[in-house]
């Protein structure tokens, strides 16, 4: 196997991580509403990964509580017939083995990956570190360093859109044999037009709204995957 193609499949693996992970954040954004007694039973079976809950006072009462079965799968609804303080109900939580979690503000978009199980966040984590720092330390051609630094930050799926299109398209096909590639030396050469790149006041545009996008994406797939295939 050819670096070029060891470097090929890195990409579709990271890709395909990241998509997972986006998926798995995604799901989160609008629970599927469910009583109690469903609460109950996923806790008992011990299918509950994280409870989200909305106050880090213990003495405080909680009656609604969000909660993951899954990483595509999030259920929200009461955590009782009856209100409970927070310090009771992690305790509770607690001697069942089940992960309980403050839940911010809901953001009006997309924040990911903070809203996916663990498991989840670490490799996506990992393999979004990977591809920013495969970014700063190489040439983008598509946009320059500042443009995709406020599109991985700001526009949520820069990241997912970095391993689509940089160093070149995935859907490009690879030369093949007979056909002729520009060699790294050529492709090394100083640029005889000015520079089309797109630069990071533009980027800050682009990462806005793909931001907006990304909110949108994760409210649809949320619906889907918890109100249609669930």
């Amino acid at each position: 196997m050819g670096l070029r193609t060891a470097l090929l499949v890195a990409r579709w693996a990271a890709l395909l991580v990241v998509t997972t992970g986006f998926v798995s954040a995604a799901a989160a954004f609008q629970p599927k509403a469910a009583d109690h007694d469903q609460f109950a039973r996923d806790v008992d079976r011990g299918a509950v990964d994280i409870v989200l809950i909305d106050s880090a006072e213990s003495d405080a009462l909680i009656s609604a509580v969000t909660w993951s079965t899954g990483p595509f799968h999030w259920r929200t609804g009461p955590a009782a017939a009856v209100s409970v303080e927070v310090g009771e109900f992690k305790q509770r939580m607690h001697d069942k083995g089940v992960e309980v979690d403050i839940a911010r503000d809901a953001p009006k978009l997309i924040s990911w990956p903070s809203r996916a199980p663990g498991w989840v966040v670490s490799v996506l984590a990992l393999v979004w570190l990977v591809t920013f720092l495969a970014m700063v330390s190489s040439t983008p051609r598509w946009a320059n360093r500042w443009a995709w630094f406020w599109m991985f930050f700001v526009g949520q799926i820069g990241v997912l859109i970095y391993l689509l299109v940089e160093p070149e398209p995935l859907w490009r096909r690879a030369a093949g044999p007979g056909e002729v590639e520009m060699s790294p030396v050529e492709d090394d050469l100083p640029e005889l037009v000015p520079d089309s790149r797109i630069r990071g006041g533009m980027g800050f545009i682009f990462a806005g709204a793909m931001g907006i996008a990304a909110g949108l994406l994760a409210g649809a797939v949320s619906w889907v995957l918890n109100h249609v295939l669930s």
